[in-house]
C-alpha cells in the first residue's frame, strides 16, 4: 500500500502542477495584424473526403489572403487527393499548389519538402482531415510581432459523437493541456502537428527532422525538443479559443489503440528527460494502481484505504481537467461523469498501451509499422 500511496502523491503534485501552469497561461487575444505572410502547409494522404473542407475553410479566413499561402504536400494517395485540391486552385482566393512528394515517404518528408518550397518565413502546419475556424491564421499573426517567439503550438479539439468520441475529448483535451502546461513551466515535451506553427529559419538552424527522420511520427514532439534546445525561451503555447484546430475522433476501439500505440511507441526515442519520465510514470503508477486494485477486492489490502486515495486523485485530476474543459467549452457534467469513468478503465488502456508500444505494430495511412 505504501508504493501506491506515494506513486498516487506525486500523481496529485502533478495534477496541481499542471492546473497551476495551465491556469497561468495567459489568454490570447486576436488582433489583425498586417504584414505577417504566411505557409500554411497541409501534408496529406487519401485524404479526398476531407481537404475540400480544409481549404474552404482557409478561403474564409478573416485575414489577407494575399498574405498567406497554402502548399499541399500529396504522399503517394491513391483516392484522388491531388486532384480534389487543384479543382480548387481556381475557386479560392489565396495561393494554391499541390506538390507532390515523390522519391520519399512519410510526413516529415512531406513537411521539409512543403517547407523547401514555401515563399515565406512563418510556417504554419496543419493536417488534411482537420477544421480551422475564420480567425486561425489572424490568431497567430499577432504572436509573431515579438521576434523572441520561434515557435508557438495550438489548441486541436477532438470531435466525435459516439461514446468512444467523447471519451477522447475529454481525454485529448488533457494531453492538450499538459503539453501547454509543460511548456509554459519552461519544459517543452509535447505538442500536436495539427496545429502548430515556427519560423522557417528556425526549422533549417536545427536541421528540420534530421536524427529521426526514420521514425513514422514524431514530426511534432521531436521539432519542439529541437527548437526548445536551440532557442529555449522562446516557445509559447497559443491559448486562444480562436486558434482551436478540429479533428476527427476514431470511431472504434480498434482504430484508437492502433493511433495510441502509434504516438507512445516514439517515447523510447525521446532524448528530452521530462518527456521520457512523464512516459514511463504515467506506465507504472498506472500499472501499480491496476495491482492494487486487484489485491483491494480480493482483501489483501484495506478496500476502504483504496477507495480514500481513488477519492483524492480523482479530485485533484477532475480540478485539472476542468480548468482545461473550460476553454474547451465542455460542460461540467462531461468533465464529471466522462471523468469518473476515464478513472476506472484508462489505467487499463494505458497499461496494454504502454506494453503494446514496445512490443507491437501499427498501421498508419495504410502503411504498416
Amino acid at each position: 500500500m505504501i508504493v501506491f500511496l506515494v506513486l498516487s502523491a506525486v500523481y496529485v503534485a502533478v495534477f496541481i502542477w499542471l492546473t497551476y501552469h495551465w491556469v497561468r497561461i495567459q489568454h490570447g487575444r486576436t488582433v489583425h495584424s498586417e504584414g505577417v505572410r504566411f505557409s500554411v502547409l497541409i501534408p496529406v494522404r487519401n485524404e479526398s473526403k476531407n481537404i475540400r473542407h480544409l481549404l474552404l475553410d482557409l478561403n474564409e479566413q478573416h485575414y489577407a489572403l494575399q498574405d498567406f499561402e497554402v502548399i499541399v504536400i500529396d504522399d503517394d494517395s491513391s483516392d484522388g487527393t491531388k486532384e480534389a485540391v487543384e479543382e480548387l486552385i481556381g475557386e479560392v482566393g489565396y495561393k494554391l499548389r499541390c506538390i507532390q512528394l515523390s522519391d520519399k515517404s512519410g510526413k516529415k518528408a512531406a513537411l521539409t519538402e512543403g517547407i523547401s518550397q514555401a515563399s515565406n518565413e512563418i510556417i504554419l502546419a496543419t493536417d488534411g482531415d482537420c477544421r480551422v475556424g475564420s480567425n486561425w491564421i489572424a490568431a497567430y499573426a499577432a504572436c509573431y510581432k515579438s521576434e523572441n517567439i520561434s515557435m508557438i503550438a495550438g489548441p486541436v479539439r477532438m470531435i466525435g459523437n459516439n461514446l468512444i468520441g467523447k471519451f477522447q475529448k475529454l481525454e485529448f483535451a488533457s494531453l492538450i493541456g499538459f503539453g501547454a502546461a509543460a511548456i509554459s513551466s519552461g519544459n517543452p515535451s509535447t505538442c500536436n502537428g495539427a496545429n502548430m506553427s515556427y519560423r522557417k529559419k528556425v526549422f533549417l538552424e536545427v536541421n528540420g527532422y534530421e536524427g529521426n527522420e526514420g521514425i513514422p511520427s514524431g514530426d511534432d514532439e521531436f521539432l519542439l525538443q529541437k527548437i526548445n534546445a536551440s532557442r529555449p525561451g522562446q516557445i509559447v503555447f497559443l491559448k486562444n479559443r480562436d486558434a482551436i484546430v478540429e479533428t476527427p475522433a476514431k470511431e472504434t476501439i480498434s482504430e484508437l489503440f492502433n493511433q495510441r500505440i502509434r504516438w507512445t511507441s516514439k517515447w523510447q526515442f525521446h532524448k528530452n528527460w521530462f518527456a521520457r519520465f512523464s512516459t514511463v510514470y504515467v506506465f507504472i503508477d498506472y500499472l501499480t494502481y491496476i495491482i492494487f486494485l486487484a489485491l483491494a477486492l480480493f482483501n489483501f489490502i484495506d478496500l476502504r484505504v483504496f477507495i480514500a486515495i481513488l477519492a483524492v486523485r480523482f479530485l485533484s485530476v477532475t480540478i485539472y481537467q476542468f480548468s482545461i474543459a473550460r476553454f474547451f467549452r465542455f460542460s461540467f457534467s462531461t468533465v464529471v461523469g466522462l471523468g469518473l469513468t476515464l478513472q476506472i478503465i484508462y489505467p487499463l488502456f494505458v497499461a496494454l498501451l504502454g506494453i503494446a508500444s514496445i512490443f507491437g505494430s501499427y498501421s498508419w495511412k495504410g502503411r504498416k509499422y
